[in-house]
């Protein structure tokens, strides 16, 4: 049974699909969610300008639209 408690909260709040601002690339669309080797989660970010980004939360510094 997975424990729930163990789950960041902020990664719970992204969704593929879901618009984002980030400081450097600017707006973009979250396109994969996936787990990294660190224990956090990589994002798959199409930025409007920028194109496709890999970020990792926590560090990715990003504002939900």
């Amino acid at each position: 049974m997975p424990r729930y408690e163990d789950e960041s909260q902020e990664a719970l709040e992204y969704r593929v699909g879901m618009r984002v601002l980030h400081p450097t690339f600017g707006k973009g669309t979250i396109m994969r969610i996936e787990p990294s080797s660190a224990g956090s989660l990589k994002l798959r970010v199409l930025f409007d300008q920028e194109g496709e980004k890999r970020l990792v939360l926590p560090y990715a510094k990003l504002e939900i639209l």
